[in-house]
């Protein structure tokens, strides 16, 4: 059995070096080839196994394997991403068309899906209309991405009414007549003129905002209407995911069964994890808690009769988050946040990650739970390098990938220390590579 072993490690190590060699030119020596082919998951094992000049000079091994989750650990957060995995990694580039952020060789993308915000609905019309201020660079931004295969999905409703608000799509699915056919049309019109994958749909049913939901439509309409809006796109194979908004998440459990009716026509159920703590329970807004999604999520995989629906589950993920401050009482950590506090600033990665450095901070770390960091009478959530790998991981044992809702906000110039886009390659490592990023923010 060892003796099995050590040939299939022999032969892993000749089958880089080989490959190495090939590509090797000129008066290259054997470091420098290393040294270049340090971003692969062969020079991490090597360097595990102390075959590497790095790890010859140091006492102490840089990284372990896994055999539990059949990973290496602590591998460089860079390492390029191979294109083809089960598991998706969906970007919401909002309005910022900057596909470079998330290139991460000129062949490579980090992002299997995008989502473009192209157009309104127009409610005078019940229609999807092209919004002129937001085309601006969305037919190089299209090529671009067909280049680089990556799909492109258009957004459909919000929870207000940037693109379109839930009262209005509630509208169309309570009352079938020409206005839904209209509807439905519009968006067929718009995914062929702009040569788009498909569509990512966002409805907080029936007209949920703000922690308020009416039952005022039927679960049959529900499943007729997203059936009707998905069906085309299955038979033309282009894509269909259905956001499930954190704020409506807890209501639409108590709505029923509706997700059985349309788990054959819809790719991808988007389950909006970073709010899970937030808006539905009715306190301050938190970023992504392991625990308590875990908790809705389970509440959800026990009246979901279909066994389908578990495995097209994905997680949501934000990069920014809310420093609050507390006001007349301390926060209650590891789910709710305390009712009276006040959202004072905005943070992006960029200004969270040097605060959790700062020594003026407490800081609490636990994967599992929340991350949190208190200066007096401020405090503010976040996400490290452990706990966006504990999330993902989750996920990946029975879902199909992650989402990550905003890009604008990573760290695309590097001010955090961690290299550019962290966050993002934080998370696609861990999807795509057989390796563990090595702790940075």
């Amino acid at each position: 059995m060892h003796h099995r072993n050590w040939l299939g490690v022999i032969f892993l190590l000749h089958f880089c070096e080989a490959r190495v060699c090939r590509s090797s030119s000129g008066n290259t020596s054997v470091e420098q080839m290393w040294r270049r082919n340090e971003n692969n998951v062969r020079y991490c094992i090597a360097n595990c196994l102390g075959l590497t000049p790095e790890a010859k000079s140091k006492a102490s091994k840089t990284c372990q394997f896994d055999s539990s989750w059949g990973r290496v650990q602590g591998c460089d957060s860079t390492f390029i991403v191979p294109k083809k995995s089960k598991f998706k990694l969906i970007c919401n580039m909002e309005l910022f068309r900057d596909l470079s952020i998330i290139i991460d060789t000129p062949k490579t993308s980090l992002c299997d899906m995008i989502t473009l915000n192209i157009a309104v609905f127009n409610p005078n019309t019940s229609e999807m209309e092209v919004a002129p201020d937001r085309i601006a660079n969305v037919p190089s931004t299209i090529n671009w991405a067909k280049q680089l295969g990556i799909k492109i999905l258009f957004n459909v409703g919000s929870w207000d009414a940037f693109v379109m608000h839930p009262k209005e799509i509630t509208k169309l699915a309570s009352d079938s007549n020409a206005q839904t056919t209209k509807f439905i049309e519009s968006i067929y019109s718009l995914i062929k003129k702009f040569d788009l994958d498909g569509v990512y749909f966002a409805w907080c049913w029936p007209g949920c905002t703000q922690n308020y939901c009416t039952n005022d439509i039927l679960r049959k309409k529900v499943s007729q209407f997203i059936r009707d809006l998905a069906q085309p796109l299955k038979d033309k194979g282009q894509l269909f995911t259905y956001l499930i908004p954190g704020n409506a998440a807890k209501a639409g459990i108590t709505l029923g069964d509706y997700f059985s009716d349309i788990v054959d026509v819809v790719d991808f159920f988007i389950f909006e994890s970073h709010l899970q703590s937030g808006d539905w329970a009715q306190t301050a807004e938190f970023n992504f808690n392991l625990k308590e999604t875990k908790k809705v999520l389970s509440e959800y995989l026990a009246i979901v009769k279909s066994p389908r629906f578990r495995s097209k589950i994905m997680f949501t993920f934000q990069t920014w988050i809310f420093n609050y401050e507390l006001v007349g009482a301390s926060a209650k950590i590891g789910g709710t946040v305390i009712k009276n506090s006040q959202i004072k600033k905005f943070l992006g990665i960029r200004d969270w990650c040097k605060a959790v450095r700062d020594n003026t901070y407490d800081v609490v770390r636990n994967p599992e739970t929340q991350n949190y960091a208190v200066k007096g009478n401020t405090l503010f959530a976040f996400d490290d390098v452990e706990s966006i790998k504990a999330k993902v991981k989750y996920v990946m044992s029975f879902g199909s990938g992650v989402v990550i809702t905003d890009m604008l906000y990573d760290d695309f110039t590097g001010d955090c220390g961690c290299g550019k886009m962290p966050f993002l390659r934080v998370i696609a490592n861990t999807l795509k590579m057989m390796c563990d990023p090595l702790p940075c923010f």
